[in-house]
């Protein structure tokens, strides 16, 4: 039923949440698993943000852990400018076809992620495969 699951993360709280389903789900069902972490692009004045370089490796530290427990998980890191985190998901979600996306939310209502801007609203209204959104 879920041979591939797009897990969509960004290191917060609320994307471990999503992470723990997505890995009973993939157990569960020996899915395949892409841990994505879309990073943005910030154009600072010094060149490259300090927040930027921290957060590379999520989601491949992430796949490996999940390797190490006997999920097959592999990981992608993209680059996006800003603004363009949910566009990101969309088009890796088109490419990879999977059965579920899995992606941790923050609870707002839709009025509150319209004007937030909120990643998973945008993601809701961009792709056309089902999305778990774990609170």
């Amino acid at each position: 039923m879920f041979k591939t699951i797009l897990l969509a993360v960004d290191g917060s709280e609320h994307s471990d949440k999503a992470v723990g389903a997505a890995r009973d789900i993939a157990r569960q069902f020996a899915s395949d698993l892409l841990v994505l972490h879309v990073r943005e692009r910030l154009v600072t004045r010094r060149g490259i943000s300090e927040t930027e370089i921290e957060e590379i490796g999520v989601a491949v530290n992430l796949a490996e852990a999940l390797r190490e427990e006997g999920i097959n998980a592999r990981a992608e890191e993209p680059l996006v400018p800003h603004g363009h985190i949910a566009k990101e998901i969309a088009r890796v979600a088109e490419t990879l076809e999977p059965d579920v996306i899995a992606m941790g939310s923050r609870g707002l209502s839709d009025v509150g992620g319209m004007f937030l801007g909120s990643v998973t609203h945008k993601v809701l209204h961009l792709v056309r495969c089902p999305v778990l959104v774990v609170r």
